[in-house]
């Protein structure tokens, strides 16, 4: 089991963030996969106007992942990591997929507190110029949701939610 995930596309300042966040994890000897995919023409362009031209780290990726990848990976995950983009409001889906996996979260998404789901047991907030990742976080095990809230937040909730169906 993989005790931390980053599966996501390379924007605004995931990669700096996931730099300060990712010797915690080392440090620590947890086992980490980080799959940041971004376009070639998008790197060239960021490798230009930077002008960095050293070597990348290896979870730089050029190729996506697919669904079923992606969803292996979060299940057998036990702590998912959610950089949101700095203008979206609201909920994740990495939110939504780390309360399905029953895996902890970290995020910078401040919004997740106004859910019936918080527990600041199984989701840390972290500040995107300072983050600080607590070891008491990481090591304690995930706290169980109840079974109706999670259900709240389903694909089959959702659509039912769309479609005015009752039952």
């Amino acid at each position: 089991m993989r005790n931390f995930l980053d599966t996501t596309w390379e924007h605004s300042d995931r990669r700096k963030l996931i730099e300060k966040i990712l010797p915690v994890f080392k440090y620590n000897e947890m086992k980490v996969y980080i799959h940041i995919f971004t376009g070639r023409w998008n790197y060239l362009i960021n490798k230009i106007k930077q002008l960095n031209f050293s070597k990348d780290p290896e979870y730089i990726k050029f190729n996506t992942l697919s669904l079923k990848e992606n969803a292996e990976l979060t299940k057998n995950s036990k702590i998912l990591l959610d950089i949101q983009h700095p203008t979206q409001k609201g909920l994740t889906m990495r939110t939504i997929e780390a309360l399905a996996a029953k895996a902890k979260l970290i995020t910078t998404n401040s919004d997740v507190v106004k859910y019936d789901f918080y527990n600041t047991n199984n989701i840390l907030i972290v500040d995107r110029e300072n983050p600080m990742i607590d070891l008491k976080f990481l090591t304690a095990p995930y706290e169980d949701i109840q079974e109706a809230i999670v259900e709240r937040y389903s694909l089959t909730n959702w659509i039912k939610k769309i479609l005015d169906i009752d039952n």
